[in-house]
C-alpha cells in the first residue's frame, strides 16, 4: 500500500475511535519512514513536515495526530546526518505507540474509581478508550448493562454494542434520540474525546446535548481520554471539525434542503462531572488551570501557519 493509499484509508475511517486511527497514522509515518534512502537531512525533515500536514488533514478534529506530529517534527534534527536522523524519528515513533498502549492500560484501571459495582453505564458512539475501559471494568465486576445508541450516520454505536456483547454484557440499543430516555437507568454516564481544550472537548455530534441533560437529571457524566489529549487553546487552529457529504444522512435530499453533516461538535467542560485519564480524575476547573498554563511547541507553532491548516 502506497503512502496516498494509507492517507485515503485514514481520510476515510468513519467509525474507528481516535486512538486507533492514532495507531493507524503511526504506521504510515513510520512505514514512510523506512522506505526512505539517503538524501539530505534536510530533505527527509521537510518531507516528514508535509507527510504529518497530510496526517493532520485527514483527521482534522482529533489531537493524536497533533501530539504524533509533534513528536515526529522534534525528532527531526537537521544537524543530523541522515541515518541519524531517520533512527532517531523511528525510535520516537516506538515510543509514541509504546507510550499511547500504556496510557490505555493506566487509564483503564483509574475509570474503575468512578463506576459502581455491577453499573450501568450510558455511553454514545464508539471510542477505542471508552470500549477498552468498559471491557476492563467488566473483567473487575463494575459493569452489569450498557445503554448506548447507533450513533448516526455512520452507525458506530453497532461496533461497540457487538464489542460487549461479546463479552456478555446486557446491551440496551436505540436510536440515537432513544437515549435520552434512557438517562433514568443509567448510574454513570462516560463519553469519548477527541480533544480536550481548556474549557471545551470534542466529541460525537449530539455529545452536548447528552452531557445537558444528564447535568439536569444529576446523572453523573465523565469523559475518558489520554492526557496526550490535553490542549492549550493555542492549538485550536491546528484542529477542526470537518464537514462531511450530505448524502451520508439523506441521499438524493429533496430540492432546496440542505444537509449538515458534521459529525464532531464543541461541548462545555462545564457540563462534566470530570475528565479521566490516565494521570486521575481532574475536574472542569483542574483541567483549565493545568491548560492555561500550558504554550503550544514551536514545531505546532510552524505547522499552525500552514495554509491547508489554518483554513
Amino acid at each position: 500500500m502506497t503512502t496516498h493509499q494509507a492517507l485515503r484509508r485514514l481520510r476515510a475511517d468513519r467509525t474507528s475511535g481516535a486512538t486507533t486511527l492514532g495507531e493507524l497514522a503511526i504506521d504510515i509515518v513510520e512505514e514512510f519512514v523506512s522506505r526512505q534512502r539517503t538524501q539530505e537531512p534536510q530533505n527527509l525533515s521537510a518531507a516528514l513536515e508535509r507527510l504529518v500536514a497530510e496526517v493532520l488533514m485527514a483527521q482534522p478534529s482529533m489531537a493524536v495526530m497533533l501530539n504524533l506530529a509533534q513528536c515526529v517534527l522534534e525528532a527531526c534534527r537537521e544537524e543530523d546526518p541522515f541515518p541519524r536522523m531517520k533512527e532517531r524519528v523511528r525510535q520516537a515513533l516506538s515510543e509514541f505507540r509504546r507510550t499511547l498502549r500504556q496510557s490505555m492500560e493506566e487509564l483503564c484501571r483509574q475509570a474503575i474509581a468512578i463506576l459502581p459495582p455491577r453499573a450501568t453505564v450510558l455511553t454514545y458512539s464508539n471510542s477505542t478508550t471508552v470500549t477498552a475501559v468498559l471491557h476492563h471494568a467488566r473483567s473487575q465486576g463494575h459493569l452489569d448493562r450498557v445503554v448506548l445508541s447507533e450513533a448516526r450516520p455512520a452507525y458506530d454505536g453497532r461496533t461497540l454494542a457487538r464489542s460487549l456483547a461479546e463479552s456478555g454484557v446486557e446491551i440496551d440499543y436505540s436510536i440515537d434520540m432513544g437515549l435520552f430516555a434512557k438517562l433514568r437507568d443509567a448510574d454513570v454516564v462516560v463519553l469519548g474525546a477527541d480533544a480536550v481544550f481548556p474549557t471545551y472537548f470534542l466529541n460525537k455530534t449530539g455529545t452536548h446535548a447528552l452531557a445537558e441533560l444528564a447535568r439536569v437529571r444529576d446523572v453523573p457524566c465523565f469523559a475518558l481520554c489520554a492526557a496526550s489529549k490535553f490542549l492549550p487553546t493555542a492549538a485550536a487552529g491546528l484542529l477542526h471539525v470537518a464537514k462531511h457529504p450530505g448524502d451520508e444522512v439523506w441521499a438524493a435530499a429533496a430540492a432546496g434542503v440542505r444537509v449538515h453533516n458534521e459529525y464532531f461538535e464543541a461541548t462545555p467542560l462545564s457540563l462534566l462531572h470530570g475528565v479521566v485519564s490516565e494521570q486521575g480524575v481532574y475536574s472542569p476547573k483542574d483541567v483549565r488551570v493545568m491548560l492555561d498554563e500550558r504554550s503550544l511547541s514551536p514545531v505546532l507553532l510552524r505547522l499552525r501557519t500552514e495554509p491547508n491548516l489554518s483554513g
